[in-house]
């Protein structure tokens, strides 16, 4: 697989996922990670397993307002 390929080669900390909107029309609305739909869940769950790194932000669509960052940034 070329995600399992370009992981090891790159060694990525963690990924963005961006217009999630394309994986279903029903993530528009989503502004927080549970809010997407379970499709979409697992395929990002599938890509943390495959590349062995974290999806951290994700976008549903192009604004600011619509980015879902999972990473946690306190002590």
């Amino acid at each position: 697989m070329l995600l399992r390929k370009a992981a090891s080669l790159n060694a990525p900390t963690d990924f963005a996922l961006t217009f999630a909107a394309y994986v279903s029309v029903k993530n528009k609305a989503a502004r927080r990670f549970e809010q997407l739909i379970d499709e979409t869940i697992g395929f990002i769950e599938e890509i943390e397993r495959v590349a062995s790194a974290p999806v951290s932000p994700s976008s549903t669509q192009f604004h600011f307002r619509s980015i879902i960052d999972r990473r946690s940034w306190g002590p």
